[in-house]
């Protein structure tokens, strides 16, 4: 991994790859039931002491060492999931999780950004809370607990009951042959307005709006040293 920094574009695959070549080193297929992996974040199931796999874990090399976390009351988080196993059928359920330390932030609704934007955030939230539940309870809580979410950052009723019901529905399918089209986002009349020529013009386009860089980036220190001076070279 030398030379590939983190906030590199490279970064993330080439852990993928590291990880999936570390892993083999591990994984024993005929004593472990399950085996899934984010990156360098893992939910197994296995016969072995979970303590000897991990020592086995800490061998492979020096410098990369993994940490355990074991089920606390029947419960153990992975990613944005809580994983659980049920009293009645004795297999896996599954609810929302959410760090304790998480904020509550989103986008606001208050942003300078495309309204689309926003919906489509209210959306994928609640088709992802809905997506990690297992059952109607942990859904309704999930749906419950977004919906608080969002109020607190801004957002009406009316959106949040309209991305509440668009979540229980599969994402539409982008038709084909399509022309992407890129403009600068102004303000949500302005967007409305190019949204309804697009429709009636009956062209086979897909429009985004862009904001423009936040003033945080604008102002913020170059990564280039600057040219010295004199930049020229005199002849």
């Amino acid at each position: 991994t030398n030379g590939v920094a983190m906030g590199n574009n490279l970064s993330a695959k080439v852990a993928i790859f590291y990880m999936d070549w570390v892993e083999r080193q591990i994984v024993l297929p005929e004593e472990t039931r399950l085996w899934v992996r984010y990156i360098d974040d893992i939910f197994f199931v296995t016969k072995l002491d979970p303590a000897l796999l991990l020592q086995k874990a800490n061998s492979v090399i020096s410098h990369i060492q993994f940490t355990r976390e074991d089920p606390v009351d029947g419960k153990l988080p992975f990613l944005d999931t809580q994983v659980s196993v049920s009293d009645v059928s004795g297999l896996f359920e599954t609810s929302l999780y959410t760090k304790p330390i998480h904020s509550g932030h989103t986008l606001p609704f208050g942003a300078h950004v495309p309204l689309s934007r926003k919906r489509a955030n209210l959306v994928t939230e609640f088709r992802r809370a809905r997506r990690v539940c297992s059952t109607t309870d942990a859904t309704i809580n999930a749906i419950r607990f977004m919906t608080e979410r969002f109020r607190s950052n801004g957002y009406p009723e009316r959106e949040i009951s309209r991305a509440v019901r668009a979540s229980s529905f599969p994402p539409k399918q982008d038709a084909q042959n399509r022309i992407f089209f890129k403009l600068p986002f102004i303000d949500d009349k302005a967007t409305s307005d190019m949204l309804r020529i697009i429709r009636q013009s009956n062209l086979p386009l897909r429009v985004s709006f862009s904001t423009p860089k936040p003033l945080s980036l604008t102002l913020r220190k170059p990564i280039q040293t600057p040219c010295p001076e004199p930049w020229y070279v005199a002849n």
